[in-house]
């Protein structure tokens, strides 16, 4: 009887120095509104991290509440908030806030994911990592690298002469990049091209050329089957094609090679030509 006594006494002390701790950090209407969304991490009084999470508005304190009202329950985290309340008091810390609320909070999970994993999971008592860790977590570049590193283009897969496109400007450029879409890589990939017009065309003007392949960075991004040239109507020096993406396998597993041995283009060239070898 006595020890269950002692052990309500202590409970109630501790429910009160975490309902005092609460207080001192109430996040109201106006506050809230400042923090937007946000990236925490709760500390002991050395500064050592055990808990990282993003909320909005009193998220963070619903974790002492919940310490509150499951005061005997033995969870991780409640039994160590508890630990701390009995010595100190623990602390909290803004890792970010104000962040962006588009894309279902990327960015509040971006950066808890990346603060959970760089402190380590087990030495945290978070139940799970960071949103999106399995796919986009740490990990070693070697083995990125083996998994995403281009394969070289052999010349023998080409379905005969194609023309490569250099669009590196186009390719680079963070506001078309942040727009890519399917419509806008064909048109970066048709802008009007100085072209030999013997090159390209048959004598009764049929496609002599009939594949182009646009690239950047040396790596074939698309693979374009050519229905017609034409010239262009502002650039009359310069020539455009029409025609849409290729259907077929053997053609499709081009993109994503890495041409930069097999189409050379010039030191000033934004055009090269590649060809398949005669074989005999």
């Amino acid at each position: 009887m006595k020890l269950f006594l002692e052990e309500n006494q202590i409970n109630i002390l501790l429910k009160e120095k975490i309902n005092n701790f609460i207080s001192k950090n109430e996040i109201d209407t106006l506050a809230a509104e400042a923090l937007g969304s946000y990236v925490y991490m709760l500390v002991d009084k050395y500064d050592k991290p055990f808990y990282i999470g993003k909320g909005t508005g009193r998220r963070v304190l619903q974790h002492f509440e919940d310490s509150i009202k499951q005061i005997s329950k033995d969870s991780t985290k409640i039994s160590h908030i508890k630990r701390i309340f009995e010595t100190e008091e623990p602390k909290i810390k803004l890792l970010r806030y104000s962040l962006s609320t588009d894309n279902n909070d990327r960015e509040a999970f971006l950066v808890e994911q990346v603060a959970i994993d760089l402190l380590g999971i087990n030495n945290l008592v978070n139940e799970v990592a960071g949103h999106g860790t399995q796919e986009l977590g740490t990990r070693y570049l070697d083995d990125f690298l083996n998994e995403h590193r281009s394969i070289p283009l052999n010349a023998i897969d080409l379905p005969e002469t194609v023309l490569g496109v250099k669009i590196n400007k186009y390719w680079d450029d963070r506001a078309w990049r942040n727009a890519r879409t399917a419509e806008t890589l064909y048109d970066a990939s048709r802008r009007a091209w100085r072209l030999d017009k013997n090159k390209i065309l048959e004598k009764d003007g049929s496609p002599k050329i009939k594949y182009v392949l646009p690239i950047a960075g040396g790596i074939i991004r698309a693979v374009y089957v050519v229905t017609s040239w034409h010239r262009d109507e502002l650039l009359p020096q310069k020539w455009r094609f029409e025609g849409h993406p290729v259907n077929e396998p053997n053609l499709i597993k081009l993109i994503g090679k890495n041409s930069k041995d097999t189409i050379v283009f010039g030191q000033q060239s934004s055009i090269a030509y590649g060809k398949r070898p005669i074989q005999t």
